[in-house]
């Protein structure tokens, strides 16, 4: 057998464990609220002052798991500088995400933070020791990281009749962003940002 038939057969070999070992896995499919906390700037300060910024990133993301616990929340992964979490309602998800971001602006940590929200089906799936989550709510979250200002909300249009109630009253600034087009999604958006002031 020559060298190329072998390494073939090797990486089939491969696959067919990986597909065999997913197809085995429980994967329920919920309705769910999932909201994506993230540090601002945190690459830019990673180059300049690697161990500040990564000391940044740690209270960052336990401040948010606070909150998140807090509001009910499930606190699913961190993500280096962010943490992503699962809720189940979009106005327990937007309450949680006003009072992070108004503690943080108010305490002198010199740390903010900013969250995108979406609500959608997700596939709850344990390939190590916590599950995690999947599905279209997740990789939208991630594209409207891209584009949310720090100590803000941001979430699709449709949503902010429900969302305006559950802010307390709190000094806000609304930005429509309008109709964005996110990479991999065909059809485009309408998001709008909502800043706490």
């Amino acid at each position: 057998m020559t060298q190329k038939k072998k390494s073939s057969k090797k990486n089939n070999s491969i696959y067919d464990q990986a597909k065999k070992s997913i197809k085995e896995l429980p994967r329920p499919k919920i309705l769910s609220v999932v909201a994506h906390f993230d540090l601002p700037s945190s690459t830019r300060e990673l180059v300049d002052e690697p161990h500040s910024a990564i000391t940044k990133m740690l209270q960052h993301n336990n401040i948010c798991t606070q909150f998140i616990k807090k509001y009910g929340g499930l606190p699913t992964k961190e993500l280096g500088d962010a943490v992503l979490a699962e809720f189940s309602s979009f106005p327990q998800a937007v309450k949680c995400a006003k009072d992070a971001i108004t503690y943080l602006k108010n305490s002198n940590c010199n740390i903010c933070t900013k969250v995108s929200i979406s609500l959608g089906r997700i596939e709850k799936i344990k390939t190590r020791k916590e599950p995690d989550i999947y599905g279209i709510p997740v990789n939208l979250c991630t594209r409207f990281a891209g584009i949310v200002d720090e100590d803000s909300i941001l979430i699709e249009e449709s949503r902010l009749g429900e969302t305006i109630p559950f802010l307390d009253n709190t000094a806000i600034k609304l930005h429509r962003s309008g109709t964005t087009k996110f990479h991999g999604f065909p059809d485009p958006i309408q998001v709008i940002q909502i800043t706490i002031i």
